[in-house]
């Protein structure tokens, strides 16, 4: 006989007996204040997942403390500076987000440095840690041994990076964007674990070589630095042939090296915001590309080899020198969307315009166009929408 498969009510009521027999408690006091806090003891310690987030406050409340069982704390967009020493109390605490606007600290104490207690590091089961936009100058020391998995520190005041926080063997995903880092360590230490690494909106002016040690690395983000000499910089990232995700905006980057064909391995590669005049032919051997972002560059065609580029579902070539529709678009099968918007002088399209037809949306706004030219490729392209 076949059993009848549950209803998602039924599971849901389920779950919901589960929760109430162990007695877990979720308490969401986003802008309500702290007056909602148990003092009881043991209800403390029924709390499982704990949002003080936009509360105004200006420390941690002692009575999160006694919450033992505490698995997720979110305490986003107040004003605390500091992370005692009492939260070594929290020994189940997963998930700590803190994240808040260090700028809108009151003018007495916005230049007072934010602090974080090593205790915090040493939990045996923290895995992410959001201390982004906390004011943050620096990390306590030993952060290699704890078991952090993700952490995001972006958009704080740090200026250097220790060669201690790329050894943590725990850690997979590294958010160090938009600070004020001037360099790297000269000698990284080999990593196994990390995946993800952002650096962009810094002030790096130039890659150590030891960048490959990074051996699982996923995704690099570069974007909006500084660099002396960005394709010195470059080559030297090219060894990395496991990133998916690359990030090389604002590079001030005025040719691309042919080497860049060896990153096989390439998803989504932003190039937008250099100076790049033309593409190098090598560009179509990234054949697992599938994002690609040419945008505020002063391209005016694009290389045959694109065709090459049989992943690629989204090209944006906004912001550029176009005066005619590339065609070469036209020869990726796989092109869904195409952002030729901020190209004044495009004013042309060739008399083959119908072989755009698989591309389902192309932005067209702030172009040379008339009306009576964007009416009739709207016609030719009646099962694509054209956006201007």
């Amino acid at each position: 006989m076949k059993l009848a498969r549950p209803t998602l009510t039924a599971l849901l009521c389920c779950i919901g007996m589960a929760l109430s027999a162990q007695q877990f408690t979720i308490l969401d006091l986003h802008q309500k204040g702290t007056s909602h806090l148990p003092t009881d003891p043991l209800a403390c310690q029924q709390v499982v997942m704990l949002d003080l987030s936009d509360d105004q406050l200006t420390e941690i409340p002692p009575a999160v403390y006694q919450m033992t069982n505490l698995r997720k704390l979110i305490l986003r967009g107040n004003k605390i500076q500091h992370i005692p020493d009492e939260i070594r109390a929290l020994t189940s605490l997963e998930e700590i987000y803190v994240s808040q606007a260090f700028s809108a600290l009151p003018m007495d104490t916005a230049t007072e440095a934010t602090t974080v207690s090593p205790e915090l590091f040493k939990l045996p089961h923290l895995r992410v840690a959001d201390l982004s936009y906390y004011g943050l100058s620096e990390l306590p020391k030993g952060f290699a041994q704890s078991r952090v998995q993700e952490l995001y520190l972006a958009h704080n005041r740090m200026t250097e990076v220790s060669a201690e926080l790329f050894a943590a063997h725990s850690l997979r995903v590294l958010d160090l964007s938009d600070n004020l880092i001037d360099g790297l360590p000269a000698n990284i230490p080999s990593s196994l674990s990390l995946q993800v690494l952002k650096l962009n909106g810094n002030l790096l002016t130039e890659l150590p070589a030891s960048i490959t040690h990074l051996g699982e690395l996923r995704e690099l983000a570069l974007g909006s630095n500084m660099f002396v000499h960005a394709a010195v910089d470059v080559k030297r990232i090219i060894p990395m042939t496991h990133i998916a995700r690359l990030d090389l905006s604002g590079a001030d980057m005025t040719e691309l090296p042919e080497e860049l064909a060896q990153m096989k391995s390439l998803r989504d590669l932003d190039l937008s915001n250099n100076k790049l005049t033309r593409l190098p032919e090598c560009l179509g051997c990234l054949t697992q590309l599938e994002r690609l972002s040419l945008s505020g560059n002063q391209l005016a065609t694009l290389p045959v080899s694109v065709a090459g580029l049989i992943a690629l579902s989204k090209i944006d070539l906004s912001h550029n020198s176009f005066k005619n529709i590339p065609m070469e678009l036209a020869s990726i099968s796989s092109l869904r969307m195409a952002n030729l918007s901020h190209n004044p002088e495009l004013a042309s399209y060739p008399d083959d315009f119908k072989s755009l037809a698989a591309v389902k949306m192309i932005n067209l706004k702030h172009t040379g166009f008339n009306s009576f030219q964007l009416e009739h490729m709207n016609e030719m392209l009646a099962d694509s929408e054209l956006v201007y």
